[in-house]
């Protein structure tokens, strides 16, 4: 019997626990805060990112009352005067109103604290015509465009870099390929990857722009790392998105652009579900593009600043923390399996005759190896799902150990 002979293991062997939360961690090189990307959730989908090396970057920018027709549930935690004097570049995912905001523009392009605006197509001539964004300050891509910009030559013209379509290539092809030269030390490579939403600023202009997502490496100064992956810090917004049931967008994602650091992943806006789902994720479906994305850390957006959909305010983190929770559990039971399955029939060439199951897959998958162990096997698992819930105006790393005490 399977569950008795993984019994044992549930107290005595702690090493299963510790390889699992290694491997989630397998490439955080140190554990100085100053060398991590910190994130504050200004609110809905606005963060602040700060990236080691003296990088700003600010997402889907947001400060007024009001998206459209709807009040915003509580003041934002910061203003743009709370913000830095010098915002490296400012990511907008599209144009809906809770995501593009005129007055939120007028009031940064005022205090003239933005450097450079990155956004998917159509969405350059709006802020030109309509907010009066300088059109040299605006940087205008299409799906799995990539745009690299210099901290040494911020004030030049950046360079954008094509990378290979989605229609011809397959999800597997090389990263090296797609980002020749991310190692630029000091720099951040921006690519807009993409999303399943849609665009609309009136009744009239339905589709009209593109809608996206983001993929950021920044490559500090002080990396001595010159091959590929250089010693990078990557973050990823994944904007608005559903989660396609078919088609697999998100491990395209992760596999053409991460792993990433870190990431932000909106949570709300999912009721009803069968009206809001191709356009919206809800929490459980959140947790699977955080694993399809290949994120180490993730953290929650999207929620509880505006009331956008039927499901309560306090549901989506509730629900996300649950489904947190039981993934991980299961990973961790699936852990203790392998460790038993191996223990009994031993790590050789029979394996190719252990039954079918995940947790015998997963020894299957290692039956050629002459040198695997248990803890390789360990080690094809899925890492655990760390992915947080902090409060408008708290950073990822003030929260650290509330969290991690979870």
């Amino acid at each position: 019997n399977a569950a008795v002979a993984a019994a044992p293991f549930l107290e005595a062997d702690k090493s299963i626990h510790r390889t699992i939360e290694d491997t989630t961690n397998s490439n955080a090189d140190d554990n100085n805060e100053s060398e991590k990307i910190d994130l504050t959730w200004i609110g809905h989908s606005t963060t602040l990112i700060n990236f080691p090396g003296n990088f700003t970057i600010l997402t889907d920018p947001h400060f007024s009352n009001y998206a459209g027709p709807v009040r915003r549930n509580e003041p934002p935690s910061f203003g743009v005067d709370d913000l830095p004097n010098l915002v490296d570049c400012v990511l907008i995912s599209h144009d809906h109103m809770d995501h593009l905001d005129y007055w939120s523009i007028c009031e940064l392009i005022d205090k003239s604290t933005v450097k450079f605006w990155v956004v998917p197509l159509g969405i350059k001539s709006w802020l030109m015509d309509k907010a009066g964004v300088p059109p040299e300050h605006i940087i205008e891509l299409e799906w799995w465009e990539a745009v690299r910009l210099s901290k040494d030559s911020l004030s030049s013209s950046p360079e954008i870099e094509g990378l290979v379509s989605a229609f011809d290539k397959s999800s597997e092809r090389a990263s090296d390929e797609l980002h020749r030269n991310i190692s630029e030390k000091n720099s951040l490579m921006i690519t807009c990857a993409p999303a399943q939403h849609w665009c609309s600023r009136t009744p009239f202009d339905r589709n009209r722009r593109l809608w996206c997502s983001f993929a950021v490496h920044a490559t500090p100064a002080s990396s001595e790392n010159t091959g590929f992956p250089p010693h990078t810090h990557s973050f990823y917004f994944a904007g608005d998105t559903g989660l396609p049931p078919e088609f697999p967008l998100h491990h395209m994602i992760g596999d053409r652009l991460g792993p990433f650091d870190l990431a932000a992943i909106p949570i709300g806006a999912y009721e009803p579900n069968w009206f809001m789902r191709e356009s919206h994720c809800n929490p459980a479906e959140a947790v699977k593009i955080h694993q399809a994305v290949r994120a180490k850390r993730s953290v929650a957006v999207h929620f509880d600043t505006f009331d956008l959909a039927d499901e309560p305010r306090e549901e989506p983190p509730k629900l996300l923390l649950d489904e947190v929770d039981r993934v991980n559990k299961e990973i961790l039971n699936m852990a203790v399996e392998v460790v038993a399955v191996a223990d009994e029939v031993g790590i050789s060439a029979e394996l190719e005759a252990v039954e079918s199951g995940l947790a015998s897959d997963v020894i299957v998958r290692s039956a050629e190896d002459s040198h695997a162990t248990t803890e390789n096997l360990v080690k094809l698992l899925p890492p655990l799902v760390d992915f947080a819930v902090i409060k408008q105006g708290q950073s990822i790393s003030s929260a650290a150990t509330r969290i991690e005490q979870r």
